[in-house]
C-alpha cells in the first residue's frame, strides 16, 4: 500500500488574506527544499532562506524551520541553541529524518519549539505554521510593546535629563547674576580700582567704577598695553610681566617679584598696583587680580617732607 500525497488534490496553503513568513535554514541540495518549495507554491507562505553557517537571527522573520542535518546534528542543535538565546521569543520547528528520543530530548534542550520528521507533509506542517503564526502574534505584539516601551521610557528619561540640565543651567544663571550684582556693588563702593587680567592679557568685563576715575576712561574689556595711560613703556613691562606669570616658567614668588609696584601716569601721578594670582586646581595661574591706589598726595607729601628735612639738616650745619 502506498502513501498517498494529500497536496497532490488539495489547497492546503492557501490565504486570501496574506502569506505568512518563514525562515527557513537550510542548503540547496538539503532534502527537505522540495518541502519549502511546495510551501511556497501553495501562496500562503514566503519563505526567507538563511544557510546554517551564516545565518543571522536578527534578520529573521516569523516562524523559523530548522532542518537539522543527519551529519552536523550536534553542531545544528548548537546553531539552535545560539538563535535561541538572540530570539528567546521566536517560534522554532526543527526539521530532522532522526527519530531517536534522546535526540529529540537534547534538540528540545537547545530550544526549539516543536520537532518533526523531514518526512512530514506540506499540509501538515502548513497548519502547523499557521497555528504558530497564530500563537506567536501576541509574543510578537509584547515584544513590540516591550520596545516602544523602552523607547518611551528612554526618551522620558532624557526629557527629565534635559529638564534638569535646563532647570540646573538657569539656577547657576541667576545665582551667577546675583554673584555679579553683589561683586559690582561691593567694588563700586570701593575707593581703590580693582581689575583682573585673563590668559590672554585682555582686562575682565568686571571692573570697579574707581577705575574709570583712577585711569581716566573705561578700561573693562580691554586688551593690556595701551589702556591704562601709563608713561611710555611703562604699561608694555607690565604686559611683558604679566605673561610671564601666565607661562609659568619659574616659581611663582619669583615672577610675582617682578611684576611693578608703582607706575607713573601720562599725567605724572603714581599709582600703586598690589597683585593677586588666582590658581586652578594645579597651581598654574589662571587670572590675576590688580588692585591699584592713586598715591600721588602722599608720595607729594612724602617728597615734601624729604625735601624739609633737608633743609633743616642744611640750616643745623651752617649754624653749627
Amino acid at each position: 500500500m502506498t502513501d498517498r500525497n494529500p497536496e497532490d488534490d488539495e489547497d492546503f496553503g492557501s490565504d486570501p488574506i496574506r502569506a505568512r513568513p518563514v525562515t527557513a535554514v537550510a542548503s540547496p541540495d538539503d532534502d527537505v527544499i522540495g518541502l519549502l518549495n511546495r510551501l511556497t507554491d501553495s501562496g500562503g507562505f514566503t519563505i526567507e532562506t538563511m544557510d546554517h553557517e551564516s545565518f543571522d537571527p536578527s534578520q529573521a522573520t516569523g516562524v523559523v524551520l530548522f532542518n537539522v542535518r543527519m551529519m552536523e546534528a550536534f553542531e545544528d542543535l548548537g546553531r539552535i541553541r545560539t538563535w535561541r538565546q538572540a530570539r528567546p521569543l521566536q517560534p522554532i520547528i526543527a526539521l530532522c529524518s532522526n527519530d531517536d528520543e534522546d535526540f529529540m530530548l537534547e534538540a528540545f534542550k537547545a530550544g526549539v519549539t516543536n520537532y518533526l520528521n523531514s518526512r512530514v507533509t506540506a499540509l501538515v506542517l502548513s497548519e502547523i505554521l499557521r497555528s504558530y503564526h497564530k500563537m506567536s502574534e501576541a509574543p510578537r505584539l509584547v515584544e513590540i510593546q516591550n520596545i516602544e516601551m523602552l523607547r518611551s521610557m528612554q526618551a522620558e528619561r532624557l526629557a527629565t535629563e534635559a529638564k534638569a540640565q535646563a532647570e540646573s543651567a538657569r539656577q547657576m544663571a541667576e545665582a551667577q547674576a546675583k554673584a555679579n550684582e553683589r561683586t559690582r556693588e561691593i567694588l563700586d563702593h570701593l575707593t581703590e580700582g580693582f581689575f583682573i587680567v585673563e590668559q590672554n592679557l585682555s582686562i575682565g568685563d568686571v571692573t570697579s567704577k574707581s577705575c574709570a576715575s583712577i585711569f581716566g576712561r573705561p578700561i573693562a574689556s580691554q586688551i593690556l598695553g595701551d589702556t591704562l595711560d601709563l608713561q611710555e613703556g611703562k604699561e608694555m613691562y607690565l604686559r611683558g610681566a604679566l605673561e610671564q606669570v601666565f607661562e609659568d616658567f619659574m616659581p611663582l614668588d619669583v615672577n610675582m617679584g617682578m611684576v611693578p609696584k608703582r607706575v607713573t601716569t601720562k599725567d605724572s601721578r603714581t599709582l600703586a598696583f598690589s597683585y593677586t594670582p588666582v590658581l586652578t586646581k594645579t597651581g598654574a595661574p589662571e587670572k590675576v587680580i590688580i588692585a591699584v591706589l592713586d598715591v600721588t598726595a602722599e608720595v607729594m607729601t612724602q617728597k615734601r617732607l624729604e625735601r624739609l628735612q633737608l633743609r633743616s639738616e642744611t640750616l643745623f650745619r651752617i649754624l653749627t
